[in-house]
């Protein structure tokens, strides 16, 4: 799997649906977390909204339960750079399929958890501490998404929110009139364009197939990011793993060529 260590990496083509899963997991959540809870659990904009109406109108426990999600998030996020910041900085390999499977496992335990009813009748209105509980797990976990993948693109890509990737498109549709179309810069950019536009697409796409789920299924629709969460975290070990093979079969081969160098001289 791509680190930051390499710049534009994430970039190739062979990590296209890899994002385009990534975002349409975030959508299917934020829609399911809107349709169950009333609130859009992918960005944080509306909470910090929702917490300044609150204080202005003295509602002191509503702008507490509001400010549980942003701390949710933040959460989420601070336990992803802890997995993967922490790692690159010192030198070492990046923790980003701890983190997917934390991912999956959160998803899994959100579908079981609401299936067996702990968390009420779906869609009920946002009044119970278990309905908060439920607002701050998928807070948490697209938190952690979040953090995860804007790490390892250096800022470039962002999977659970638009307001960032939207405004980069609009910057990067102005650079391409006037930058030389012959340099790297480019066709970098040009292709980064191309992944935020497919990340803003396939965002949408998620959330109104969750939609047409979660109106039939309730809870038990969580079943679908379980599976595209396992897939990915599948496809992103398979690599992890073909990628220390190539490694080792390398280090064999240099190691070969010493060695007959040794014997030559």
């Amino acid at each position: 799997m791509f680190t930051n260590r390499r710049k534009n990496e994430f970039l190739k083509q062979e990590f296209y649906l890899f994002w385009g899963g990534l975002a349409f997991q975030a959508g299917f959540v934020n829609a399911a977390g809107f349709l169950a809870c009333a609130r859009f659990v992918s960005h944080m904009t509306g909470f910090g909204t929702q917490v300044g109406i609150s204080l202005s109108d003295s509602d002191y426990v509503m702008a507490v339960e509001m400010l549980s999600a942003p701390a949710a998030f933040l959460t989420g996020a601070m336990v992803s750079a802890f997995a993967i910041d922490r790692p690159i900085v010192e030198g070492r390999q990046p923790h980003y399929l701890l983190v997917m499977f934390g991912i999956f496992l959160v998803f899994t335990g959100v579908m079981m958890a609401g299936v067996w009813g702990w968390f009420g009748i779906f869609g009920e209105q946002l009044l119970y501490s278990r309905d908060f509980l439920l607002m701050g797990i998928l807070c948490f976990v697209c938190g952690l998404q979040n953090a995860c993948f804007t790490s390892l693109t250096r800022g470039q890509i962002r999977t659970t929110h638009l307001t960032g990737i939207l405004t980069d498109i609009g910057i990067a549709f102005v650079k391409l009139f006037y930058m030389p179309d012959h340099t790297r810069d480019f066709t970098l950019l040009k292709r980064l364009n191309f992944v935020r536009m497919m990340t803003f697409c396939c965002f949408s796409f998620g959330s109104a197939v969750s939609a047409i789920l979660v109106s039939h299924l309730g809870y038990l629709a969580f079943a679908m990011v379980v599976g595209t969460s396992s897939i990915l975290f599948m496809a992103m070990t398979y690599q992890a793993q073909q990628r220390a093979w190539q490694r080792k079969l390398e280090g064999a081969r240099r190691a070969r060529m010493e060695s007959k160098q040794r014997r030559a001289g």
